[in-house]
């Protein structure tokens, strides 16, 4: 509070004040799951597939995210030509399996994961976690660094690329090269694919012109 107004100077003027004024200190920066895949050099095909796949946004959010890391050596491993078939269709194919690599929602933290654990993704299918002679596999990769924790969740390196089933949950039928190019609500807003809606229902519309409808519970 000023408690003393206008006292005049030659040059200038003082108010008298009943509190020190301390100015806010400057915010220490935030490390997202997307910096560590940057700024990792064993992540570069990676991090050129989240950019392609227009991802770094979504993943650069509140969160926590959970994200199992496949290195540059397996991606190398895919058969000769996938990867440049991925990345020639960014918003399709390479989004599902991207998104098959992230849990929303939850930060698992490696000592957090039990044997025959389910790990839903933002793919919207469901990861196995296996402990075999003490280590920790997701699917069929195995985690070889783990726990490296970003301000918005945690990376896990794994050591192959995670590829989801020929099948969904919510139709058997529905072929992998068959994916969601959005998903609306019943007044036709459409959705971001990275936000839970519980209680509402969903309409998704696949790239083959099929259209699921869903209730999120």
């Amino acid at each position: 509070m000023v408690t003393v107004v206008d006292i005049e100077a030659d040059n200038g003027v003082v108010h008298v004040i009943n509190a020190v004024l301390v100015p806010e200190s400057d915010p220490e920066p935030v490390t997202t799951v997307v910096d560590i895949i940057v700024n990792s050099e064993d992540h570069n095909t990676l991090e050129a597939a989240v950019i392609a796949a227009d991802l770094v946004d979504a993943l650069s959010g509140e969160g926590p995210f959970t994200v199992f890391a496949p290195t540059d050596e397996a991606f190398s491993a895919l058969p000769d030509g996938t990867l440049d078939l991925l990345l020639q269709d960014p918003t399709g194919q390479l989004t599902d399996i991207l998104t098959y690599h992230v849990h929303s929602g939850d930060m698992i933290m490696s000592d957090e994961m039990s044997d025959g654990d389910q790990i839903l993704t933002l793919n919207g299918q469901d990861l196995t976690v296996s402990i075999q002679n003490g280590n920790v596999y997701i699917n069929d990769a195995m985690v070889t660094i783990a726990d490296i924790e970003a301000d918005n969740g945690v990376v896990h390196v794994i050591n192959a690329v995670l590829v989801p089933s020929t099948n969904t949950s919510l139709n058997e039928n529905l072929e992998y090269s068959d994916f969601i190019i959005k998903s609306i609500d019943i007044m036709g807003n459409k959705l971001n694919q990275f936000e839970e809606y519980k209680n509402k229902i969903i309409i998704d519309i696949y790239k083959s012109g099929r259209i699921i409808k869903r209730i999120n519970f």
